[in-house]
């Protein structure tokens, strides 16, 4: 968040996070990666698509447009990015209406789930002996339905 903002101290600004991490004799907690968007972390579950179904994110601003494609038809929902660009949240959910359930039905049989070897592989490499390697899950169904595909009102 401070590199985001610009507020690290003047020694730490060229530095990444691993030797910010050895400067301070801290351990590293959770790697992501070199990338500095942080608002959507790589994690070690890859999510992978049939050929039946198309996932866009293209960003404009502080919003990014989501569109699920598949052979049934589409769903479109946005996501806003939080006032430094490191979170966001659903504004538009994709799932609106009963209908819809059967499109995002149809993208999730379509969807497989996989643990991500080779970027564990490059997290272990870099992280060394600063830590162990720990990772946050991806949501359970349920919480995907409410935060992410259809939203608290929609879902209950």
């Amino acid at each position: 968040m401070r590199k985001v903002k610009g507020t690290l101290p003047e020694k730490y600004k060229n530095k990444g996070v691993l030797e910010i991490y050895d400067d301070l004799g801290a351990s590293v907690r959770y790697y992501y990666g070199s990338t500095t968007d942080i608002s959507s972390p790589k994690t070690y579950i890859k999510f992978e698509h049939t050929e039946r179904v198309k996932v866009r994110e293209v960003r404009k601003n502080n919003d990014i447009h989501v569109t699920y494609e598949t052979p049934i038809g589409q769903l479109r929902g946005k996501k806003r990015l939080g006032e430094w660009g490191t979170s966001w949240h659903y504004v538009e959910h994709p799932v609106k209406s009963i209908s819809d359930l059967r499109i995002l039905e149809c993208m999730l049989k379509s969807t497989k789930a996989r643990f991500d070897y080779e970027f564990y592989k490059e997290a272990e490499n870099k992280v060394g002996r600063r830590g162990v390697i720990q990772f946050y899950w991806e949501r359970g169904p349920f919480q995907r339905l409410l935060l992410e595909y259809m939203g608290v009102e929609n879902t209950v």
